[in-house]
């Protein structure tokens, strides 16, 4: 993946974001500690890539390409990179 959004948390707010970055048609993967099964699942049909974890892990953060990343959500607070 490059140039996709990582949102961390899957909660009411996270859930929130990723559906609406959805509908914008960008390509998103989740870290979430828990979510609902539901969301997890819908998420996962419309290709999301979740990992269960803590979004503060290196191999996490890793996994999911944070080095090619265009920003890392959460629900307070977006630190995007400069490229």
């Amino acid at each position: 993946m490059t140039g996709h959004f990582i949102v961390c948390g899957m909660g009411h707010v996270g859930y929130r974001i990723l559906d609406l970055l959805g509908r914008l048609d960008e390509t998103v993967a989740v870290i979430t500690q828990s979510a609902r099964a539901e969301w997890i699942d819908a998420a996962q049909a419309c290709g999301v890539q979740v990992r269960i974890g803590d979004a503060q892990d290196e191999r996490l953060l890793a996994e999911v390409g944070i080095q090619e990343a265009r920003a890392v959500l959460e629900d307070r607070t977006c630190i995007c990179r400069e490229n």
